[in-house]
């Protein structure tokens, strides 16, 4: 059946594979990327579930900081009046509720005020007449204010920009969590499953137009920021500029990567075979594989995140592996079995190879189905993702590629010897010389392996600390320290 639909009938086959990649090309602009914390942690993790609990008691608002470090003294006119500025521009765009800098922040110890004066008494650096210097001493020296608002040499403060609370997105946030703590439960039922399903589709919609406001939020904040760089040397911070910088990393390396090892494999196979089909032919058929799997993510709405963001890259390099193997067999073949028809060749070439390719394709999804067990999302997601792909690539590749070549030209003989045949002969000859050689280092090298896997050790300490260093100049730098689980 095989060869009579894809040697006999190369154009149905053409045809067929065409047809498919039109389909899932449709669902390509659906293709999202994914860079929200949940997507580098564990599904079940106990401290994740404990902040969500947390969270959704008390709360909680994203937030940027800019840190300000103006070229003229914190405390002069014109400093204030450019912050002032700032924090103007920036507290109109939308999706902001408020800013917060020393501007206006309480002043209790410029000069000190009275606990039952604190409600209609309270000072800040836009109150006429507040001594400055008082106020650079309290943001230096108080408590509440210490190495918070101001670095220790006064160089350098903070604008918290506030973004408003969707309340939208928590309610969702909390129903698809709440339902996922019914379903592992014991006594959910088919019905919380569907339910479950549902909540879920609807989050992973909604955040993802989140992500495209703060987006554009972010980008007029700097665009707003670059507007005052003549004044102050300012950096950005924050979760969301994280998540949106990470998901702009992700587009680069999807890009970036996938073009770059476009490129090397349609430089290395015009360096080896010399041939404009055995270009033309392999980068085809990886072309295929990538478009088909970038529209069935699309499709089945999976998305991709820092962790599986190299899949086009990897997906390349195994399908390229597949078709070399066709090539240098046909080659092979044509060498040695002059005068043959191109259909004889290909369907000798397909027979040797169909089983060999097969057993590359399957130990290889074999090992992507290893990252199923690990319990982290995003890690099973890359899993499911290089099966499928491998997959796709196996069954679409058997069938373009015998089809397209079918309908060229037979080589001429000795015509299809590469620059790396005489390489890999010396290789093949020094291992039939030397092989118990070979043998013998591969024993030392497994025992010595052995020795130094007995000596790895995993710290399995209660909790850690994880110490974030942010330096934004030379002088100052600001650490935050948080408690983590041992699995984050």
């Amino acid at each position: 059946m095989y060869f009579k639909w894809v040697i006999e009938k190369p154009i149905w086959a053409l045809v067929f594979v065409a047809l498919v990649v039109a389909g899932f090309s449709y669902h390509i602009p659906k293709f999202k990327l994914d860079a929200s914390a949940e997507s580098l942690v564990l599904e079940n993790d106990n401290a994740l579930e404990y902040y969500r609990k947390i969270s959704k008691v008390y709360g909680s608002d994203d937030f940027l900081v800019i840190t300000y470090s103006p070229k003229k003294d914190m405390m002069s006119d014109e400093v204030l009046a450019d912050m002032k500025a700032l924090s103007d521009e920036l507290s109109k765009l939308d999706g902001i509720h408020s800013i917060d800098n020393i501007l206006n922040v309480p002043l209790l110890n410029s000069p000190r005020v009275e606990i039952g004066k604190l409600a209609t008494d309270i000072r800040t650096l836009e109150t006429p007449g507040v001594d400055r210097e008082m106020a650079r001493k309290e943001f230096l020296e108080s408590p509440i204010y210490k190495n918070l608002l101001m670095s220790p040499d006064g160089k350098t403060t903070i604008i918290r920009v506030n973004f408003k609370r969707d309340e939208k997105y928590f309610e969702l946030l909390y129903q698809r969590n709440d339902l996922r703590e019914k379903i592992n439960s014991a006594d959910f039922t088919e019905n919380d499953e569907a339910t479950f399903s549902k909540a879920q589709k609807e989050f992973r919609d909604y955040h993802a137009s989140v992500l495209d406001k703060e987006d554009h939020v972010i980008q007029a904040v700097r665009n707003i920021m670059d507007k005052h760089r003549a004044n102050a040397e300012m950096f950005l911070g924050g979760v969301p500029m994280i998540t949106t910088d990470m998901i702009g990393f992700i587009e680069h390396d999807l890009k970036t990567f996938g073009l770059g090892v476009i490129a090397f494999l349609i430089l290395m196979l015009s360096l080896f075979f010399k041939k404009l089909r055995w270009v033309a032919l392999p980068v085809g058929s990886c072309l295929i594989t990538v478009v088909v799997m970038i529209g069935f993510l699309g499709l089945m709405d999976w998305r991709v995140t820092v962790i599986s963001s190299n899949f086009i890259s990897i997906l390349l390099i195994i399908t390229m592996s597949l078709i070399i193997h066709l090539i240098v067999r046909y080659q092979d073949l044509n060498d040695g079995n002059p005068g043959q028809s191109q259909k004889q060749l290909v369907k000798q070439t397909i027979g040797f190879m169909a089983q060999p390719c097969f057993y590359t394709s399957i130990t290889t999804v074999v090992a992507f189905c290893s990252l199923l067990v690990s319990g982290i999302r995003p890690v099973i997601d890359f899993g499911w993702i290089m099966t499928l792909g491998i997959s796709l690539s196996f069954i679409l590749n058997f069938i373009f590629f015998p089809a397209a070549l079918v309908l060229l030209n037979p080589e001429a003989p000795g015509s299809g010897k590469d620059s790396t045949r005489g390489f890999t002969l010396s290789i093949a000859a020094f291992t039939n010389r030397h092989h118990k050689i070979i043998l013998l280092g591969a024993v030392l090298l497994t025992v010595v392996s052995a020795i130094g896997i007995s000596k790895l050790e995993v710290k399995t300490d209660s909790s850690i600390t994880l110490k974030v260093t942010l330096k934004f100049t030379k002088e100052w730098k600001l650490s935050i320290n948080s408690w983590v689980a041992p699995r984050l």
